[in-house]
């Protein structure tokens, strides 16, 4: 249940008077030379402010939990870290309050923990769907006369940092390239397998991903958006930010592009290009 504005303001007090309590502890210790480890009363201290702000590292864990399939105690523990240094590290003369200096630290702790173990390269199921919510409210909202970019409606609809937001969007995007570079496309093992229509079509579907791998992004993603999922030009502008006159220029040069690569647009190519299933970023 979230805290009250009551709660909140009582913590803050509290979080005051336990620093000001720390404060004396270190700045003590400190004076002294040579400087020692922290006495068990510091230590005390300290604890006691972390204890009473451990619903920073709560919410910090489950934002992560987004974005990531790794375990909640291990994403707390290593929020804890980041507190324990935000604590150490808070200078109250400076003016900030100590949450707003806390979170930031707590959230980067996590950040650091799923990058030097690779977590954020393995986008998980949760991560992806929740990408995939996030850009298609923009184009519904786009549909409606409501312009918002992908990164306001992560924060504002769905409570992620702006850090969530570009490491998700960055994680999404190169995971379809890579499926892209890869040729990702289920073929049938051979022609006499099924019928020589569906063979021709699966190459040709092939020859099509292989040559919009060679394309700048918005041209890419121009494509999918016209030809894939019938979206009018005025999503597909919304979608890559531009006008919609810049947007169908986009969308040209995409078909002439690939033209140019040796893609037929002949009338065989058309039929197919409706049914080509290549995963949209």
């Amino acid at each position: 249940m979230p805290k009250s504005n009551t709660d909140t303001a009582a913590i803050k007090l509290q979080t005051a008077e336990l620093f000001v309590k720390y404060l004396e502890c270190k700045r003590s210790r400190l004076s002294r030379f040579p400087v020692t480890e922290p006495s068990s009363e510091e230590i005390r201290w300290r604890n006691k402010i972390a204890e009473l702000n451990w619903g920073l590292v709560v919410k910090q864990a489950q934002k992560a939990m987004r974005i990531c399939s790794e375990p909640r105690d291990d994403l707390l523990s290593e929020g804890s870290i980041g507190l324990i240094s935000a604590i150490e590290g808070y200078d109250p003369t400076k003016g900030a309050a100590f949450s707003s200096f806390a979170i930031p630290k707590i959230y980067g702790a996590i950040q650091h923990y799923l990058r030097d173990n690779r977590f954020l390269h393995k986008v998980s199921q949760t991560g992806a769907e929740l990408a995939s919510r996030i850009r298609n409210l923009k184009i519904k909202l786009a549909k409606h006369g409501r312009i918002m970019s992908e990164e306001q409606i992560a924060i504002e609809v769905f409570e992620l940092t702006s850090e969530q937001w570009a490491d998700l969007d960055a994680e999404t995007r190169s995971q379809t390239a890579a499926s892209l570079d890869e040729s990702e496309i289920d073929l049938p093992c051979h022609p006499s397998a099924i019928a020589e229509r569906e063979w021709e079509q699966a190459q040709l579907q092939r020859t099509i991903a292989i040559a919009m791998s060679q394309l700048p992004t918005d041209e890419q993603q121009a494509l999918r958006f016209v030809i894939w999922h019938d979206w009018p030009l005025k999503a597909v502008a919304a979608r890559i930010n531009c006008s919609e006159v810049e947007a169908g220029v986009i969308y040209q040069s995409a078909l002439r592009h690939l033209r140019e690569l040796g893609y037929d647009s002949g009338d065989r190519a058309n039929d197919s290009e409706r049914t080509l299933t290549v995963s949209c970023s």
